[in-house]
């Protein structure tokens, strides 16, 4: 099965903490956040409004044992997206991002709180145990991004870490719940997903505007999983940037191309390039695994290409 998912580039406004660019603006966060709907995600990704007010007036009449009231919901929640994933996206350097945590299970959610409602009366419940939100302070979606964790009220990010074995994981709070989807006891069941990926990119690229980023990415296991990345580039007007978190559930042995949009900024068109060394190089990483390639610009024909796989990711050769 092949079908492509578009994924947003990074914001510019990112610029400033990378710390290495020189006019220029890297691409904004990806395709489907964790933070907005996600198209691809898991079934449960649906904004699911819930949580209706509940009356709580107590009986009048004396009974030998008290009954159990329930409170009053003061709060509507939307789920607008809820994804389970392995490892989280977060800064690997000043001006990197990298996958960590690759073989921990994390439930992420992006609710939406009409009223107060307080992060701890949110609960990931999974068969007969039950997780409390947590946070991570370099999550690259908060450290980074536009998004934030949900603090009380109006719209954040819930995140929970879990552990492998669970069955019928479903986000609950007062007067709701919702499911984290139907493959997601099995992808808990199985551990770790096993990917692999490459890029598709040109060997040359004529002109000042960024070709789409293509990822071709095949799941190897026997269910469905989210392939998790971290997205980043050398050049052609930066040092080393992050691109994109990139995520996207694919079938059991199904492939499929990601493409990121991404954008270089500035007047790349009055550089001199090099004639035979890549110009810009792209590196991707997910899980424990890397890959990078390389393009060379070129006024109008020419050849050549860098492609390097394995390790050389996590080198960070800053001299290429």
């Amino acid at each position: 099965m092949r079908r492509r998912a578009l994924l947003s580039s990074l914001a510019g406004g990112l610029a400033a903490l990378t710390g290495c660019l020189s006019d220029a603006s890297p691409g904004s966060d990806d395709e489907t956040p964790d933070g907005t709907p996600d198209e691809t995600a898991d079934p449960g990704d649906d904004s699911t409004p819930t949580g209706s007010p509940t009356d709580g007036t107590p009986d009048s009449t004396p009974t030998d044992s008290p009954t159990h009231q329930t409170p009053a919901i003061s709060a509507d929640v939307t789920v607008n997206s809820i994804q389970l994933q392995y490892g989280v996206v977060m800064p690997d350097s000043p001006d990197s991002i990298g996958v960590e945590h690759t073989d921990t299970p994390y439930v992420v959610a992006a609710v939406d709180v009409d009223g107060e409602l307080p992060p701890e009366d949110f609960i990931l419940e999974a068969g007969d145990q039950s997780f409390e939100p947590t946070q991570i302070d370099r999550l690259y979606r908060t450290s980074w991004g536009e998004e934030s964790y949900y603090e009380g009220n109006g719209a954040g990010l819930l995140l929970f870490e879990l552990s492998t074995g669970l069955s019928d994981p479903r986000l609950t709070w007062p007067g709701g719940e919702q499911s984290v989807g139907e493959s997601a006891s099995a992808r808990l069941d199985a551990g770790p997903p096993q990917f692999s990926a490459s890029f598709d990119l040109p060997e040359t690229h004529e002109g000042t505007e960024a070709p789409p980023v293509d990822i071709e990415v095949t799941n190897e296991g026997d269910t469905a999983a989210r392939f998790l990345a971290a997205l980043n580039r050398v050049g052609p007007l930066v040092a080393f940037t992050p691109v994109a978190r990139v995520s996207e559930v694919v079938d059991a042995g199904a492939t499929t191309t990601l493409t990121v949009e991404d954008s270089w900024g500035g007047d790349v068109g009055e550089r001199d390039y090099s004639e035979t060394d890549p110009d810009v190089t792209y590196h991707l990483h997910y899980g424990e695994e890397s890959t990078s390639t390389g393009i060379r610009l070129v006024g109008s024909g020419g050849t050549g290409t860098e492609t390097r796989t394995g390790d050389s990711g996590r080198d960070r050769n800053r001299n290429q």
